[in-house]
């Protein structure tokens, strides 16, 4: 990222692999001490909205890096998602990845429930937000999605992410 960088969200930032800018700012709380070298608090204020101005839906979107657990999948287990519905709706689904070949990935999805992702040793998460119009500004969340899956024979272990 060429230039400054602004973090605005609520509870935790995971920041995979190196952050290469200026410098980084947090607004709010969340965060913790998870980048390499800190985050400084933004030097400005955002007050929550109380009011919806929304006249149409809004639908967000967003997808997850690739989750490879390093030893392998042998199956994956139900995932567990918490989240607020609020005015709106939210909804989580996967997309599997599976090798076809070398440099080859063949994508399966997106399914509702990541166990249907057979054969796949990584899977994407994508979350979806419908905002609705209304009264109040009470959005939708997801507060975190929790994968597990069961590891092939030798060293197994319950894995969780």
């Amino acid at each position: 990222m060429d230039g400054p960088l602004l973090l605005v969200a609520g509870g935790r930032i995971r920041v995979s692999g190196a952050v290469s800018a200026g410098r980084v700012w947090k607004l709010g709380e969340g965060g913790g001490t998870i980048l390499p070298h800190g985050a400084t608090p933004a030097p400005l204020e955002l007050d929550e909205p109380l009011d919806n101005l929304l006249v149409e839906p809004v639908r967000l979107a967003v997808m997850s890096a690739p989750v490879r657990p390093s030893r392998g999948v042998v199956q994956w287990r139900p995932a567990i998602v918490d989240g607020s519905r609020g005015e709106g709706a939210f909804r989580v689904r996967f997309l599997g990845e599976r090798e076809s070949g070398p440099r080859q990935v063949e994508v399966f999805g997106p399914v509702d429930d990541v166990v249907l992702l057979e054969g796949c040793q990584a899977v994407r998460v994508l979350i979806e937000l419908d905002v609705l119009p209304g009264d109040v500004w009470d959005p939708p969340r997801v507060d975190s999605v929790q994968l597990a899956w069961n590891e092939p024979l030798e060293g197994r272990r319950e894995g969780a992410r």
